[in-house]
C-alpha cells in the first residue's frame, strides 16, 4: 500500500524594492513600488534554470508540491527517512544589500554580482533544499570602497518564505559566520566555517546611516568589527565574507542543525 505525504512551501513573489539614491550622501533608500532597477540588478530567477511544472501558481506566488511516495518501488531499498523526497526543493525570496558592493551566492552557486550601491536592494528567487539532512548555504562577499565617519560599511540579508501559512525568515544576525579573508572554496556547501568568527552585529535594519531596509524580519547589519573609527583610520577597500548554514525541518522551519526526520 502506498502512503503519500504532501508538503507545501510557497513564497509571495511581490516585494517592495529599493532604488539607488541620486545623492550619494543620502543614506535613505527609496521605495519603487515593488520593482527592481533594470540592468544587472533586475530580478534573476534562479529557479528558471531548473524550472519544474507547477512551480508557478500564476497568481504571483511560487509553490512546491513535494509529495513523496514513502514506499520504494524496489522492496529491497529502505524508504526515505523523511516525509519529503531527498530531491525536494522550494522557491524562496533572497534579499541582500551591502555597503558598498556585493557578490551573492546560494547553495554554492553565484546568484549575482550587481554593480549598484547599498541603496538598491537586490532580490532573487532561489531554490531551497527541503530534505532535513541537506544543507542550505547563503553566502556573500561584501566590499567597502569608501570611508566616512560613523558606520560606513556593512551587509544585511534575509531569506523570506511561507510555511504553514506563516511568513518565516532566515536573517542576518550574530549567528552568521564572518571573515576578513576566505579561501577559494568558501562558498561550497560543505566548506567548514567553524574557524570563522561570529559576525559582529552593528544593529537591526533601521539604524543610521542606512535607515529602514527590511521592515519585518529584524535582519541585522553585519561586519567583522564595529567600523566607527575616524575616516583616516579606516581602509578604503575592505572585503568581508559571510556565511549562514541552515536546514529545513519537515514543517518548513529553518534550523541551524540538521533536524531528525519525523
Amino acid at each position: 500500500m502506498k502512503r503519500c505525504i504532501r508538503l507545501g512551501l510557497f513564497v509571495a513573489a511581490s516585494a517592495a524594492g529599493l532604488v539607488a539614491c541620486s545623492d550619494d550622501e543620502s543614506r535613505t533608500p527609496s521605495l519603487d513600488g515593488g520593482t527592481i532597477n533594470g540592468g544587472s540588478d533586475a530580478l534573476m530567477d534562479v529557479a528558471a534554470m531548473d524550472q519544474r511544472p507547477g512551480d508557478t501558481s500564476g497568481d504571483g506566488s511560487l509553490a512546491l508540491d513535494a509529495g513523496v511516495d514513502a514506499t520504494p518501488a524496489d522492496a529491497g531499498v529502505d524508504a526515505p527517512p523523511c516525509n519529503v523526497a531527498p530531491t525536494a526543493e522550494a522557491t524562496a525570496r533572497l534579499r541582500v544589500t551591502c555597503d558598498d558592493f556585493v557578490k551573492i551566492y546560494f547553495n554554492g552557486v553565484l546568484v549575482d554580482a550587481p554593480t549598484s550601491l547599498w541603496s538598491t536592494l537586490k532580490e532573487y528567487d532561489v531554490k531551497v533544499y527541503l530534505y532535513p539532512q541537506k544543507r542550505n548555504v547563503i553566502a556573500f562577499e561584501c566590499k567597502n570602497a569608501y570611508e566616512q565617519g560613523g558606520l560606513d560599511r556593512g551587509a544585511i540579508a534575509e531569506l523570506v518564505y511561507t510555511a504553514a501559512n506563516q511568513t518565516k525568515y532566515v536573517k542576518t544576525d550574530s549567528t552568521w559566520r564572518a571573515s576578513a579573508t576566505a579561501p577559494a572554496n568558501w562558498i561550497d556547501l560543505n566548506f567548514d566555517d567553524k574557524q570563522w568568527a561570529a559576525a559582529t552585529s552593528l544593529g537591526a535594519s533601521g539604524i543610521p546611516p542606512w535607515s529602514q531596509v527590511f521592515p519585518d524580519s529584524g535582519a541585522e547589519w553585519l561586519w567583522t568589527y564595529i567600523p566607527n573609527a575616524a575616516p583616516a583610520d579606516k581602509p578604503d577597500d575592505e572585503t568581508n565574507y559571510f556565511r549562514k548554514v541552515f536546514f529545513m525541518d519537515t514543517q518548513g522551519v529553518a534550523s541551524d542543525v540538521a533536524p531528525a526526520c519525523q
